[in-house]
């Protein structure tokens, strides 16, 4: 007999005695398995607590200077918000303030995006403790902004004073009398190559935030924590299973004792 015949006859014979032992003593079946859920609940006090903190970051989009935007392009520019909060600029001076490394604060942090708010939220097993972390972290979330912010206004700033330059250098080629551009030759050379490299450094600084985003104070009055019960949930139901197990096994043992074969099946 093949090893996958011989498996499947234990199997089919155990079932044979363990489905209808625990159908006819099924109350000892139910007794068993609530009694674990029983267990299960009560011993969840025991574990540590989980909980989660947030806090809000209010943003909102100047269409007067971008004019029409596709969907796209808006979850484009509020998603380069997210990857500032989760950036490692911020998360450093996260951990510089809370002492946490900046991998263990961002297992626990999470960001959801509303249309007009950032929903910065984490989880710990202390109720201040997460608190205060939500509070740093949507302060320096919030400063970070602020920053980039600046530095993408002072980019556009500067691109329109190159793009004047540029204008400047084109009307000289066309006329050199011309009398309308301060400086020319290597000197217009020199500051057209001087602001693109700030214009390049302001951009990076930016870090894809656009001058059209306009930000909010951070909500800290807002933010709340809760304590998080889906713990007693999950040994809730590992009790009821575990004590449904130890109904399929004590039918299993007493099955078999009680009904052994009076010859090997095999």
């Amino acid at each position: 007999m093949k090893p996958s015949e011989r498996l499947g006859l234990y199997y089919n014979y155990g079932m044979e005695r363990i489905i209808p032992f625990m159908i006819k003593r099924w109350r000892l079946t139910a007794a068993l398995t609530v009694l674990g859920g029983t267990v299960g609940f009560f011993l969840s006090p025991l574990f540590p607590s989980a909980y989660i903190a947030t806090g809000t970051q209010a943003i909102t989009i100047d269409f007067t200077r971008t004019g029409a935007l596709s969907d796209l392009d808006v979850d484009r520019m509020l998603g380069v918000c997210e990857d500032v909060a989760l950036s490692a600029e911020v998360l450093s001076a996260v951990s510089a303030r809370t002492g946490l490394s900046p991998s263990d604060f961002r297992a626990g942090a999470a960001v959801q995006r509303t249309n007009d708010r950032m929903v910065l939220s984490r989880r710990g097993q202390d109720d201040p403790e997460t608190m205060v972390g939500v509070y740093v972290w949507l302060e320096e979330t919030a400063n970070a902004l602020a920053a980039k912010r600046r530095s993408a206004l002072e980019a556009e700033a500067a691109e329109d004073v190159l793009n004047g330059l540029v204008r400047c250098g084109l009307d000289l080629a066309a006329e050199p009398s011309s009398k309308r551009c301060d400086l020319s030759g290597p000197a217009l050379d020199a500051e057209i190559e001087r602001l693109s490299t700030e214009i390049s450094r302001l951009n990076r600084l930016s870090s894809g935030i656009s001058p059209a985003l306009r930000f909010g104070a951070p909500d800290f009055d807002g933010i709340r924590s809760r304590r998080l019960n889906g713990r007693r949930g999950v040994m809730t139901v590992s009790g009821l299973m575990l004590g449904l197990i130890l109904a399929v096994l004590f039918a299993a043992g007493f099955g078999k004792a009680a009904a052994r074969p009076e010859s090997d099946p095999l």
